[in-house]
């Protein structure tokens, strides 16, 4: 077992201060080492086969079955959203452009959220979906 104090594991500093033995950090309580955090960075490879897959082009496909020709502000989609533990993989993932990519925010998320979230520049995180999720 590891013990956490303030963010640093009590084994393996590079510091010059010594950290006290791990049974002395961790007396007298249940901490364990925190769950490693998401990334939310596509890695290349991915990004590369997905740009390839939906043809440098938004992948959204109206009620109609026409599919937008928008070639420019792309962004990658996650059909599960990440804030929701989806994946960062090509089947997980398609390009949209930026309007259908909001569309689909609000969708998953609700319109009011969805707004909040643009006009405050954040991304969808677990800390904002709970926000959501408790509103």
């Amino acid at each position: 077992m590891i013990c956490v104090r303030g963010g640093r594991s009590s084994i393996g500093s590079n510091t010059k201060r010594k950290s006290p033995p791990v049974s002395a950090a961790c007396e007298g309580t249940n901490s364990i080492a925190p769950p490693r955090q998401r990334v939310r960075t596509i890695p290349a490879a991915v990004r590369r086969s997905v740009f390839e897959r939906d043809e440098n082009r938004c992948a959204f496909v109206d009620a109609r079955g026409v599919r937008c020709r928008e070639t420019q502000r792309l962004e990658l989609h996650h059909h599960e959203p990440f804030a929701r533990g989806g994946p960062s993989t090509a089947e997980n993932l398609s390009l949209y452009c930026s309007a259908h990519n909001s569309l689909a925010a609000e969708q998953d998320f609700g319109r009011e959220f969805s707004r909040a979230e643009r006009e405050q520049g954040s991304y969808f995180t677990e800390r904002t979906l709970s926000l959501a999720c408790d509103g």
